[in-house]
């Protein structure tokens, strides 16, 4: 995966944070963090090899760095941080693909040419 180079140029704000003004508002502050968590320096995130499998190595990166997941862990106090801590895995996703679908992130040119051909696949069951 990588990160579009335009992204750069949109932190914005005094923090060094990365803005995204036109992302949908239920999920602009996911988006954000994803953005800032791909762009910290050494970060990368592992081999992947379909969406599904991205975006769980996202949700536990995301985790761990913005929820909490290794306390919560550390504590025994999985069941209870999940239900009232963790940020959605459906929001964490929809995030992610917004962020592709605008070029704010490239998936792999494998894992791309596969989703779209799925994509198609549902698409014409969809219809039939």
């Amino acid at each position: 995966m990588r990160v579009n180079s335009r992204v750069f140029t949109e932190r914005t704000n005094l923090l060094g944070g990365i803005q995204i003004l036109n992302c949908p508002s239920q999920f602009r502050g996911v988006a954000e963090q994803l953005m800032m968590l791909l762009t910290k320096p050494g970060y990368s995130v592992g081999d992947y090899h379909n969406v599904t499998h991205l975006d769980k190595l996202l949700t536990l990166d995301y985790w761990k760095e913005y929820d909490g997941l290794s306390q919560a862990i550390s504590a025994n106090k999985f069941e209870d941080w999940f239900i009232s801590t963790a940020t959605s895995p459906d929001l964490l996703t929809r995030a992610r693909r917004w962020l592709v679908e605008r070029n704010y992130l490239f998936l792999k040119e494998s894992v791309a040419q596969h989703a779209h051909e799925a994509g198609e696949k549902f698409s014409k069951a969809v219809r039939h």
